[in-house]
């Protein structure tokens, strides 16, 4: 599984051949670079999930989802620009941890990025509209009675924040109940995600 996978060194040397004059080449990468600071902690009796990479941390408990061993985890990594020169990195941009295979219920941390100028006005307004906190991310629950669901959305930023990145966090889930359910689902969710820049 995952604690496995990246408890692994991230660099090994290469082992040299038996009669092979030895020949310092580079070591051998198992692990992609920027995995290199992530971190995954699940422990089934507390039911409760923690995931670190780089700046962002996410920790939910059964207090958020009943979570099973059958909950699952997605990271999704991307090139993007950051900063004052714009300077390209790569590193993981999204985190989804879903109560179970159905992906019904899952929380979503999202790294978004201020879309460059030339790519028109559509993703421009869209870019405003989470500046301005707007639904799906205005801090509100939402519940369909049709399909039985409920969500609710915030911007998450940081007090050094960097003005061409904003964080949305979101959850959603089946047979909410009542706003008020919501309202605390993700109360503590919040107070468990930790966004550094």
């Amino acid at each position: 599984g995952w604690n496995e996978f990246i408890a692994l060194d991230s660099e090994l040397p290469n082992e040299p051949q038996v009669n092979e004059p030895q020949v310092h080449e580079p070591p051998v990468r198992y692990i992609p670079g920027f995995l290199g600071d992530f971190k995954f902690n699940w422990k089934s009796g507390a039911q409760e999930v923690s995931v670190e990479s780089g700046t962002v941390s996410v920790s939910a408990g059964k207090d958020v989802f009943e979570w099973t061993d059958l909950s699952e985890l997605f990271i999704a990594p991307s090139w993007y620009r950051t900063g004052e020169e714009s300077r390209i990195e790569f590193g993981v941009r999204q985190i989804v941890l879903s109560r179970d295979s159905r992906g019904r219920e899952y929380i979503n941390l999202y790294k978004n990025i201020k879309p460059d100028p030339r790519l028109g006005s559509s993703p421009a307004e869209n870019w405003n509209d989470l500046v301005q906190a707007k639904y799906p991310f205005d801090g509100k629950p939402g519940i369909s009675a049709k399909d039985n669901t409920g969500s609710v959305g915030a911007i998450i930023q940081p007090e050094n924040a960097n003005p061409n990145a904003l964080y949305t966090l979101y959850l959603s889930m089946e047979n909410p109940l009542d706003e008020e359910n919501l309202n605390k689902r993700f109360s503590v969710l919040r107070g468990g995600v930790r966004v550094v820049k």
